[in-house]
């Protein structure tokens, strides 16, 4: 019968010398996994204007990958490949990668720790974007915050709204226009899904 975790028995297993230690002891050290480190990066390409600031959309580099946050939700692909979008005229526009710094934290621990305040189909233009998204995986994988030059719009379109959403509507209806197609109601709406987004309590929520 076995009991609880004692092990007896009458086999003679030796004597283990101080040599014999040290080879163990070296020989873990040597194949105990080592923590992994990633580096960080901020990428982030200007899409336009609106009232003369500019338009960012910005996404988080963590070693050859990239994650990024849209409608259906959290997405990881290849290096840069949100900012593969040409404009208007099919030219490609210029992206500025950041380097922020090393991380411990994997890919599969982003998803896992952001994806229930990134849900599919909570995405906003304004008050829960790509921006958001950044700002936070950066607060959660380095304790930084994203640089304010990239959300100046986003701070700029809260504080002035409604004014600032009508206005912008006004730029989308012509944006779509240039492409032919007829657009007679507002292109943004507020999503009812990020209604109740404080992405100041996020932050406070990821430091507990």
């Amino acid at each position: 019968n076995v009991m609880g975790n004692t092990c007896s028995g009458a086999a003679d297993l030796g004597t283990v010398s101080d040599s014999d230690e040290e080879r163990v002891t070296s020989t873990w050290a040597v194949r105990r996994p080592q923590p992994v480190k990633r580096r960080v990066g901020v990428a982030a390409t200007c899409i336009g204007t609106v009232a003369g600031i500019g338009a960012f959309h910005t996404s988080v580099l963590l070693g050859n990958e990239e994650y990024f946050f849209e409608s259906s939700g959290i997405i990881c692909g290849p290096r840069l490949q949100s900012h593969a979008i040409p404009h208007a005229g099919g030219e490609i526009p210029e992206t500025e990668v950041v380097d922020c710094g090393v991380t411990l934290h994997s890919g599969f621990d982003l998803m896992r720790r952001l994806s229930p305040y990134f849900g599919a189909y909570s995405y906003d233009l304004i008050h829960k974007n790509c921006n958001s998204f950044t700002d936070v995986a950066l607060w959660y994988l380095l304790g930084e915050r994203l640089d304010s030059r990239f959300t100046r719009l986003d701070r700029f379109m809260k504080n002035g709204a409604p004014l600032t959403t009508a206005i912008m509507n006004q730029v989308l209806k012509a944006y779509v226009g240039q492409r032919g197609i007829q657009c007679t109601s507002d292109v943004y709406v507020r999503n009812k899904n990020a209604a109740d987004f404080d992405l100041e309590a996020v932050i406070a929520d990821l430091v507990e």
